[in-house]
């Protein structure tokens, strides 16, 4: 969305006091643990953009964690690109002359504004693993972060396993049930993915391995089922419809969701 619109839409410019007091009034406490995805237009004209919205939730969590996803897809195997795909001449020489990964450098890709500032701010934490990591500031960002195994990359071993350990909250800020990566911990733990060969570059080298083809087409539909099941709750932060739920409570949910839905699909093929 174009800046001219964001000012269109705008009904008065959002401030940082403006966000604190949306997060606080709707359940978000100073010690909590929260995974946040975001999209900063949907919150109309923000003042100071994002580095706003960051600090805003800094100080909304002060005794607690900011965490966030900072993927990098463009350091994955180019032969399973497809948003956009690449021609197949180009795929051996990405693959020699991508840059290895490094926590303290490499950007993120299709993350969002809002990330990409974040990931450069001081003290923030970064997971070592070249297409998955995550970020976080605060109390045990450290934690989080540390021991991201390669595979599972949404595992128990990963940040989403720490968070879940810690009854860590997720946020969907102006962003649909699409975007929830929280949900990939219950697609591993529901064993309802297929495993499939990847690659990235990682210690100078090209290193392949296998994880799950992880698929978040059904997940909007999952979100349905969480509502009906009042595991979430629904307000705005600024301009943007956002959604809060518990990640423990609902990655629970989820796995057995999976199971029951996804079996009966593949069942419903067979037949």
């Amino acid at each position: 969305m174009s800046e001219k619109q964001v000012i269109k839409d705008t009904i008065e410019p959002i401030t940082k006091q403006r966000i604190i007091y949306d997060l606080q009034m709707n359940g978000i406490s100073e010690k909590d643990t929260l995974l946040l995805h975001s999209s900063l237009s949907s919150m109309g004209f923000v003042i100071g953009k994002e580095m706003t919205v960051i600090n805003a939730f800094l100080e909304a969590l002060i005794d607690g964690a900011l965490v966030m996803p900072s993927q990098t897809g463009d350091n994955s195997d180019p032969s399973m690109w497809v948003n956009p795909p690449v021609p197949d001449d180009w795929i051996p020489i990405i693959i020699e002359h991508t840059p290895s990964f490094d926590k303290q450098t490499f950007s993120t890709r299709g993350m969002g504004r809002i990330v990409e500032c974040f990931r450069n701010y001081k003290g923030v934490k970064r997971s070592n693993h070249p297409t998955s990591s995550f970020i976080a500031k605060g109390k045990n960002a450290k934690y989080i972060t540390s021991k991201h195994k390669l595979t599972p990359a949404f595992g128990f071993d990963s940040p989403l396993g720490k968070l879940y350990d810690l009854n860590a909250k997720v946020l969907l800020m102006g962003v649909s049930y699409d975007n929830a990566t929280a949900f990939h911990l219950a697609e591993v733990l529901s064993e309802t993915c297929k495993p499939e060969k990847q690659g990235t570059k990682m210690d100078e080298k090209w290193v392949s391995f296998q994880d799950y083809s992880y698929d978040s087409s059904d997940f909007n539909s999952l979100g349905k089922a969480l509502e009906t099941a009042n595991l979430v709750k629904k307000f705005k932060v600024g301009q943007a419809d956002s959604i809060l739920f518990d990640i423990k409570v609902v990655t629970d949910f989820a796995t057995g969701w999976f199971i029951q839905n996804r079996k009966k699909d593949e069942n419903t093929e067979t037949e």
